[in-house]
Parts: structure tokens; C-alpha cells; sequence
């Protein structure tokens, strides 16, 4: 539900902007409200990845011992990060942290798994992967872009350019997947179409 000092009939901000435009003869004003972080699961419809992730996190956190023993076993094998996040519901985008440790976490991830008994099968699933990467990448892009909007000092116009921008990139994009030239979804790219990441122009 959005908050009254938004949309309140009396004060809400968007009551406000109406009165005052309807002074100068424009009644057209139109209004839109959304929560980001459903809007963004809904469309992309990757639940069946994310429950996946979500249950391998919660069964490696969930007891202190056994995450002691995950956290030690990254710091034998000397892995780029000492931990994964645990997984919380609170805000759908700050997922994106937590999926890109565990996308490039998942070979160790994998051995505890197995040494536990509950061994990640989707993880050796080639299809499951690539959709993975997709998740990993598309919700990097996606934080990208929330972090702009919600950037300080900014005129409406400057919000409306940079949902303007990302339109046209979705757009850039969906052909770069067609025709196997993606520079923006790097992990996807390397499993979809098993091209080497390049960062060199």
C-alpha cells in the first residue's frame, strides 16, 4: 500500500500536484504507483530459481555449527568471499547480492552440499544454470537502476530519463540475446553461449 503523505486524498503529494495542475487548465495528470520488488518477480518468473537459492542458503545458515563449517570450509579453499548472505524477503532487488555469491560460490557450495547429504541438483543442470546466470545478471541491471531513481537532488525529468534509457536498453539487449553478441550479461553469456568473458574494448 502506498503511503498517505503519496496519494492521501487531503495532503497526499499526488492530490497536491493534481490541485495545482487543474489551476492552469491541465486535468490530464496521471498517476502510477508500483512496488518495484513485485513488479520485478513477477515479470521475470524465475521462482523455480530462486527457490533453489533460497532453500540451499537457509539449510547452510540455518544451524551454527553447520554454517561454521561452510564458512571454514571457503577459507581452505581460499574463495573470493568468506560467507553468503542470508536470504530475506524484505526488499526484492537486495536479493542481487546475495545470488551472485552464491552463482560464483556454487562448486564449493556444491561439495558442502554433497558432504551433508543434500547434494544441489539443479546445480548440475546445464539449462538451470544459464537461467541462474540470467537472474544473477538481469538483477545487477535492475539494481542499477533503482539505485539511480532513487539518487538525491533529482528533478522528475532526470527520473524519467533514466527509466526512458532503460526501456531502450531492454530492447538492446533482447536482440544482443538473439544474436549471441550480449556485452551486458556476462554470465549468461559464458553459459548460454559459452563465450569468454572479455573486458578489454
Amino acid at each position: 500500500m502506498a503511503a498517505p503523505s503519496m496519494v492521501g486524498r487531503q495532503q497526499g503529494l499526488a492530490n497536491l500536484l493534481q490541485l495545482e495542475a487543474s489551476k492552469v487548465g491541465n486535468d490530464t495528470v496521471m498517476q502510477f504507483h508500483c512496488k518495484k520488488e513485485n513488479l520485478c518477480a513477477k515479470s521475470l518468473k524465475m521462482q523455480y530459481v530462486m527457490s533453489v537459492v533460497n532453500k540451499t542458503v537457509n539449510f547452510i545458515r540455518s544451524k551454527g555449527l553447520r554454517h561454521g563449517e561452510f564458512q571454514e570450509l571457503l577459507h581452505s579453499m581460499d574463495a573470493d568471499f568468506d560467507d553468503i548472505p542470508y536470504y530475506t524477503e524484505v526488499r526484492w532487488l537486495s536479493r542481487g547480492k546475495m545470488l551472485k555469491q552464491v552463482f560464483e560460490l556454487k562448486d564449493a557450495i556444491q561439495t558442502f552440499m554433497e558432504t551433508k547429504g543434500h547434494s544441489v541438483d539443479e546445480f548440475m543442470k546445464e539449462e538451470w544454470i544459464e537461467d541462474f546466470a540470467f537472474l544473477v545478471d538481469i538483477t545487477t541491471q535492475l539494481y542499477e537502476l533503482n539505485s539511480r531513481l532513487q539518487s538525491k537532488g533529482q528533478l522528475i525529468h532526470s527520473v524519467f530519463d533514466h527509466v526512458n534509457a532503460f526501456a531502450v536498453k531492454l530492447t538492446m539487449w533482447e536482440t544482443q540475446i538473439y544474436t549471441k553478441t550480449s556485452f551486458i550479461f556476462l554470465l549468461y553469456r559464458v553459459f548460454k553461449f559459452k563465450t569468454p568473458i572479455n573486458t578489454q574494448k
